[in-house]
């Protein structure tokens, strides 16, 4: 159970001026589950909220981008004072039909390709 923390480095330069998104920024993967410890966009906020999701392996149905499983990009586009966001998503689609996002832009290939 180890930490895997974002390496890209224009995330890593960003990260110099905000400490605490890099601290609170990782996945955890288990044999069953997968902890992500992440930062998300709501529709008409100027800022990103911090969210910690347990996802299990068990009750997980598709995983891919928006277009694989069919639906569209859940975070929105936001525009704030420090400029914009807009996040690369991969989705997990569930037996309960709920969908999780998860903001892949600060990991690298690399680091995304474990979970894959």
């Amino acid at each position: 159970m180890k930490k895997i923390r974002p390496q890209n480095p224009i995330y890593l330069v960003l990260c110099l001026f905000c400490p605490w998104r890099f601290v609170n920024t990782y996945y955890i993967m288990n044999e069953d589950s997968l902890i992500i410890s992440r930062y998300y966009a709501k529709e008409n906020a100027e800022e990103l909220y911090r969210k910690v999701d347990k996802l299990g392996f068990n009750t997980l149905i598709k995983f891919g981008l928006p277009t694989d499983i069919g639906s569209t990009r859940l975070e929105p586009i936001i525009h704030g004072p420090k400029g914009t966001y807009k996040s690369q998503e991969i989705q997990f689609l569930f037996k309960d039909k709920t969908i999780v996002a998860w903001n892949v832009r600060p990991y690298t290939k690399k680091t995304t390709e474990a979970v894959v």
